[in-house]
């Protein structure tokens, strides 16, 4: 918070402006907009653990990309398109799971790295205790001159509460360095502290549901009632679509060699497409019909001699 409130002085100081929706030139305050809106809403360190370190559009961004397939498909094709994915999604992490399941993991792997990776650091610290009935006790991390902190921390660690002063431990749900460091001081398990979420039990739970094979369209019942037809006047035209929708970056990659004076939504940003290569000549930009070596060469393959 305090790096962002650092910029602000800056910008400040300097008399930076940006652009705002409206076009008009205002003040570059970032601090003073962060904390108009709640923390809880934008910070992991204040959600009280409701993401699990997983903020709200990477979330989105996974269903994004699982369904960026079925994207400019006819209604029917994109409902079927859906459906066969996620029957295959849960058929593949089922038996994923079960497989993980029967060579003695309970954990999944982002849990069990993350908790082996705070393992390796807790071997560093030092512990004292501070109230055994209440099960507190003060962790110490070693001096270490290439850290960004330097080390030689103190953190508030109390079993019973599940809490740690760090905050990592409550924000995602896997015990961090400090936790361990004391479960291995009192001789505890430290991964019955991880959060059931992460175990492949639930996980199993998660993707355990039964879906029905579809009947044939044959077998279909006939619907009552209203009988809908198509509008004639929205049926689509000769020739390929015109999009209409605002691309952003999950449609493509960023190019910045598009020429000034391009105006349109997102102006540097294009389909991730391959380029058109003619099939004579193997240059990219045109085809063979269009190809200036052609010399009047036949679409079909044949090249006249």
């Amino acid at each position: 918070m305090e790096s962002i409130k650092q910029v602000e002085i800056e910008a400040i100081r300097n008399k930076k402006k940006v652009t705002g929706k409206d076009g008009k030139e205002k003040d570059f305050l970032p601090h003073t907009y962060l904390m108009s809106e709640s923390v809880d809403m934008w910070t992991q360190s204040h959600d009280g653990g409701k993401r699990f370190g997983a903020m709200t559009t990477n979330i989105s961004e996974c269903f994004n990309g699982v369904l960026k397939g079925a994207r400019g498909l006819p209604i029917a094709a994109m409902v079927e398109f859906t459906w066969s994915k996620l029957v295959e999604y849960f058929h593949d992490r089922h038996k994923e799971i079960t497989n993980d399941l029967l060579e003695g993991k309970k954990w999944s792997t982002y849990a069990f790295s993350t908790w082996e990776g705070n393992r390796r650091k807790s071997e560093k610290h030092y512990v004292k205790a501070f109230s055994n009935q209440e099960m507190r006790y003060q962790v110490v991390t070693s001096h270490n001159p290439y850290s960004a902190g330097g080390g030689n921390h103190s953190y508030d660690v109390r079993l019973l509460e599940r809490t740690c002063s760090y905050g990592k431990w409550q924000n995602i749900g896997i015990p961090c360095s400090h936790v361990i460091r004391v479960c291995d001081a009192v001789h505890i398990d430290s991964t019955i502290y991880i959060h059931p979420c992460y175990s492949l039990n639930h996980a199993l739970s998660t993707y355990s549901h039964a879906f029905v094979v579809p009947k044939s369209q044959s077998l279909w019942r006939k619907p009552m009632g209203t009988k809908w037809l198509p509008n004639p006047a929205l049926v689509r035209g000769k020739g390929r679509p015109v999009k209409s929708r605002i691309r952003n970056e999950m449609d493509g990659v960023r190019n910045k060699d598009r020429a000034p004076g391009w105006r349109r939504e997102d102006a540097d940003l294009i389909e991730s497409q391959p380029k058109q290569t003619c099939g004579l000549c193997h240059a990219s930009g045109h085809n063979r019909r269009k190809c200036p070596q052609s010399l009047g060469a036949s679409t079909s393959g044949h090249v006249p001699n």
